[in-house]
């Protein structure tokens, strides 16, 4: 039957498929040592809108956000006393990585010695020699979408606060949304305070420094978006630094969510 369908046709229920996952390899990042530290977070799966996944509920109604989803490769830092765990979606890497000295060079680890607690920051590292690079930047950069501290994943407002000590980069937000206008207030001053210790810098051109944070669009109402409409909301959405069809967006409630267990969930560019 397979060899009479034409190229391209989806046979995904033909062949009984859920999910398919690409078997891990550590290229040029570092061995692997260890299993994923689950012990310490979850893994980085987001659910489509598409399956409608509980989190669309949960974030119905709630103040909100939109990130890109940006198109790399998924890594995980524990900063657990006073030691680094760095690793990438199913396995922990060797010690002297190219994670941790990626996170050395840009003054990263510096910032966690500093730190006042354990911190665990899940991102997405991306650029040249990554995914076919389709953000076109010049060299290889960290974008944090998730931060957990003790048993809490952090949202946006709490959140801003440890990329700001960190140095840390984030996705560019796509839409922020909320009906209450202080919390608004309080999300862009801290932002604006974060981009003001900042140097302006294409990352197409340059290498140097962290990004400042983007905010494409704000609203002053909570998230009501139907399925429908957050996937039309995504259609056909583009990556600011090269024009490329960007891979999708991820929508995460402002507010912190108690446990290990997002609240979140992804929808692909159907173009």
């Amino acid at each position: 039957m397979l060899s009479k369908m034409p190229v391209g046709s989806d046979v995904t229920e033909l062949l009984g498929v859920t999910k398919f996952d690409r078997p891990e390899i550590a290229h040029d990042f570092g061995s692997l040592v260890a299993p994923f530290p689950s012990q310490f977070v979850s893994k980085t799966d987001e659910e489509r809108i598409q399956s409608e996944p509980a989190s669309y509920k949960q974030i119905l109604g709630q103040p909100y956000y939109i990130s890109t989803k940006v198109d790399g490769t998924s890594i995980t830092n524990i900063w657990h006393d006073s030691d680094l765990i760095c690793a990438t979606r199913n396995n922990v890497l060797e010690k002297f990585n190219a994670i941790e000295n990626f996170l050395r060079k840009n003054g990263v680890f510096e910032n966690l010695e500093k730190f006042n607690g354990n911190v665990t920051f899940q991102s997405e590292f991306y650029g040249l020699g990554i995914q076919k690079n389709p953000l076109g930047i010049q060299d290889k950069r960290l974008a944090t979408f998730t931060i957990i501290q003790g048993n809490k994943i952090l949202g946006l407002e709490n959140m801003l606060d440890v990329v700001g000590k960190l140095g840390l980069e984030i996705p560019e937000i796509m839409e922020i949304g909320s009906n209450d206008s202080e919390q608004i207030k309080r999300i862009l001053r801290k932002i604006e305070e974060i981009n003001s210790t900042r140097e302006d810098i294409n990352p197409v051109k340059s290498t140097a420094g962290p990004l400042k944070i983007v905010v494409q669009k704000v609203v002053t109402e909570n998230f009501d978006y139907s399925i429908a409409e957050i996937i039309e909301r995504l259609n056909g959405t583009v990556y600011s630094t090269s024009g490329k069809l960007q891979e999708g967006g991820v929508i995460r409630p402002l507010a912190d969510v108690e446990g290990r267990q997002p609240i979140s969930f992804k929808v692909i560019n159907n173009k």
